[in-house]
């Protein structure tokens, strides 16, 4: 074999310093990669170009000076610390608005929210605070509500990610398992984070739904001399149960039954559009009533 010229080993080493680089540059820092069976991202992302967040608290919707923190994810989505400037309070309808003091080295959050909320069974303002939470990718989203199904769901969402599947397929199985479980059918639901209880729309009407019946449980309950206490330890036992995807113990399907059965749709319409009469309350009825 001929000897090669130094001139054109020199072209070759710089054909191929070049194609490695262009491959370099074109490696995402946001890539995926399979693992077992599922997808997952591999970096969640860097410096995330994010100033402010904005949004709704509602269990009922919270009342004013309700606390919302803002709190960053790793893969794992366990808190890597509090966000600097992510703190709010809420106003009368339960929204909030903050401006965040540092860019974020994640693109998942969670949301914390607490404080008093407004009872659209008893029509009176909460006996107690409450702890509700939501995750979020924001880059999908900026504008993110905090609600029950948020929290109902985020056990069943950290197990699905565990199992290899992406934050965007885990929430929105989470939310169909806890709809599928409740016996609410809603083929257009898919972020719960999207949904408020203030305004007209399928899903919204849904959220209302869920809310109501849980409500309605904790005011069948005879555990606590707290409604929101009983509200909470709900809450709770139902988004343990649901980590498998299916709420299996029978004590909480009688008591989800029963405040099926037991919610007073026209009292709660009318409550809600006396406290909030700007509002355009949703269709909830038929997601009770069908169950």
């Amino acid at each position: 074999m001929k000897n090669i010229s130094k001139n054109t080993a020199m072209i070759l080493f710089v054909s191929l310093a070049s194609i490695l680089i262009i491959f370099g540059c074109n490696t995402s820092p946001n890539a995926i990669k399979e693992a077992d069976g599922g997808t997952v991202v591999e970096n969640p992302g860097d410096n995330i170009n994010l100033s402010a967040l904005s949004g709704s608290a509602q269990k009922g919707p919270f009342v004013q000076d309700g606390i919302v923190k803002v709190y960053g994810l790793d893969n794992n989505f366990d808190q890597t610390g509090f966000v600097s400037g992510g703190e709010a309070t809420t106003d009368e309808y339960g929204n909030y608005s903050f401006e965040l003091r540092v860019k974020l080295d994640t693109r998942y959050i969670e949301l914390m929210a607490k404080g008093f909320y407004f009872d659209e069974i008893s029509g009176m303002e909460s006996d107690g605070r409450i702890v509700l939470k939501a995750f979020s990718d924001t880059l999908r989203n900026t504008e993110i509500n905090i609600n029950v199904m948020t929290t109902l769901a985020q056990d069943r969402i950290r197990f699905l990610i565990g199992q290899g599947e992406t934050y965007e397929a885990a929430a929105i199985r989470a939310y169909n398992d806890i709809l599928e479980n409740l016996g609410i059918d809603e083929p257009d639901f898919t972020f719960a984070e999207d949904t408020t209880i203030l305004e007209y729309g399928n899903s919204n009407g849904v959220l209302l739904a869920v809310s109501a019946v849980l409500m309605q449980m904790a005011h069948n309950g005879e555990k606590h001399d707290s409604l929101t206490g009983a509200l909470s330890e709900y809450i709770g036992l139902i988004r343990q149960d649901l980590i498998d995807g299916v709420i299996d113990d029978t004590f909480l399907n009688n008591e989800i039954d029963k405040a099926f059965a037991d919610v007073d749709l026209v009292e709660i319409r009318h409550y809600l559009e006396t406290r909030y009469p700007d509002a355009d309350i949703p269709d909830f009825e038929i997601y009770i009533t069908s169950h």
